[in-house]
């Protein structure tokens, strides 16, 4: 309600509903009862309905094998560090040549990869 509708009520007098506001009431009443004729048809669906869990699907298939994770990695990336700071700084090389000794240095790892561990 408004401020309207109350002014009509302390008045006491009884305000005439608009067009609109009547086919709203009548809107209204119909879904009302829609809804009382539909909600036992519908709660006799859903009882009839069984509601299980789906069933998990399992497969024959043999997990992946994924590489082993070397313990002695960590050691390995901070010594390839300490080197780089020591061919960096010590020796004063760019990071190019850098990166090469440190690739013939550390062989089992690619140019990028080692590039990676650096900048971590």
């Amino acid at each position: 309600m408004n401020k309207k509708d109350d002014i009509w009520k302390v008045a006491g007098i009884e305000k005439k509903k608009t067009k609109k506001e009547i086919r709203e009431e009548k809107i209204l009443k119909a879904g009302e009862e829609t809804r009382k004729k539909i909600a036992p048809q519908i709660s006799k669906i859903l009882d009839a309905v069984k509601l299980d869990p789906p069933e998990k699907k399992t497969s024959n298939k043999p997990k992946k094998q994924t590489k082993p994770i070397d313990p002695k990695r960590k050691k390995i990336i901070t010594k390839l560090n300490k080197r780089y700071l020591e061919l960096k700084d010590g020796e004063e090389l760019t990071k190019n040549k850098c990166l090469d000794i440190l690739e013939k240095e550390f062989s089992q790892w690619k140019r990028s990869t080692i590039s990676t561990y650096i900048k971590k």
